[in-house]
């Protein structure tokens, strides 16, 4: 299938992108299990890198006086993952609500830091 929007061909909803070789090669439940806890291994470490990123945006929405949720970057993300998706042939609407969930969390994480560091400006530095 052609996207029309570029012109390439489009991955069907059944092929595998480029970044799962050997996908078909798993020969049972057990080995499939295995390569599903890594992913989610690299996952959560992904995650863990994103929360870091997150609480320095935090220390330089403090530093600029800027607010936690700011909704046009909300709106940016959210579009860009779902560009993103369907891209790689996942469910927009579900890496939408799954970012949206995931930024809602870390919006409130950032609104906590900025409400405890402006009840103490001398922390500020």
């Amino acid at each position: 299938m052609t996207d029309p929007a570029v012109g390439k061909a489009r991955p069907s909803a059944h092929s595998e992108p480029a970044h799962s070789e050997g996908v078909g090669a798993i020969p049972d439940m057990t080995a499939l299990r295995r390569r599903i806890d890594a992913l989610d291994a690299r996952l959560i470490a992904l995650l863990a890198e994103r929360t870091r990123l997150i609480d320095r945006a935090a220390q330089i929405k403090l530093r600029d006086g800027l607010p936690a949720l700011i909704e046009s970057r909300v709106e940016e993300v959210a579009a860009n993952v779902r560009g993103l998706a369907a891209q790689e042939g996942v469910d927009p609407d579900l890496a939408d609500s799954l970012w949206r969930l995931m930024m809602t969390h870390f919006i409130d994480r950032e609104a906590r830091f900025l409400d405890a560091r402006a009840a103490t400006p001398q922390d500020r530095a």
